[in-house]
């Protein structure tokens, strides 16, 4: 959110400097107009971005709440083993065989 803020800054500033070159400048009326049309134009595109940002960000919680939602009615097989953080260390696999932890063991054949 800071770029957004950074880009909105900007286009403060462009909007401030159109304005005045707009109603100060008598001599340079084909000036003043473009500041002022490059002002609007800026302007739309900003809030043309601050638009399709705030859709991106509502699509991708929403995309997040299904996806989770959908996941959490599956098995615990069908989400990708057991290494999640929900793995307790009582729960055992589907052999029968509790899970070991990482590292620590003796490899076969070395003392």
């Amino acid at each position: 959110m800071d770029v957004l803020h950074d880009i909105s800054m900007v286009f403060r500033l462009f909007l401030g400097i159109s304005y005045l070159s707009f109603f100060f400048s008598k001599h340079h009326r084909i000036l003043s107009w473009i500041f002022l049309v490059r002002c609007v134009l800026l302007c739309t595109y900003f809030i043309f971005m601050r638009t399709f940002h705030c859709i991106l960000m509502l699509t991708s919680i929403f995309t997040r709440a299904l996806f989770l939602k959908t996941t959490s009615q599956l098995p615990l097989h069908q989400l990708g083993g057991y290494g999640n953080s929900h793995h307790s260390s009582d729960t055992l696999h589907p052999r029968g065989h509790r899970p070991h932890g990482r590292g620590g063991g003796v490899i076969p054949g070395q003392s």
